[in-house]
């Protein structure tokens, strides 16, 4: 009966593999391996939150956009019924849409 030799070799390799795992959760690295990605981890919640929360903040604040920014300020105005920030105003010489 003839073994495929690339069959063994891969298997070889998952065998490798294995040992180093066992022998990390036997030693204990595994373990301290976790706990430092889930400290990473939850530092990277923490920015995301805060990330997330000054993007909430900036959405109700208006802003112009190089498209179409005057015009988001003009149907802004409408809706709320305020004013635009005194910096947004209409420069001379620009064409109303």
């Amino acid at each position: 009966m003839r073994i495929n030799l690339g069959y063994v070799t891969i298997l070889q390799y998952k065998v490798k593999v294995l040992q180093a795992q066992v022998e990390a959760y036997e030693s204990g690295e595994a373990y301290r391996q976790k706990e430092v990605y889930e400290k990473r981890l939850r530092e990277k919640d923490l920015i995301i939150a805060s990330l997330k929360k000054e993007l909430a903040q900036s959405h109700g604040k208006p802003s112009l956009c190089a498209t179409n920014g005057w015009r988001y300020l003009r149907i802004q105005r409408r809706n709320t019924g305020k004013p635009c920030p005194k910096n947004s105003r209409k420069k001379p010489g620009w064409r109303s849409a």
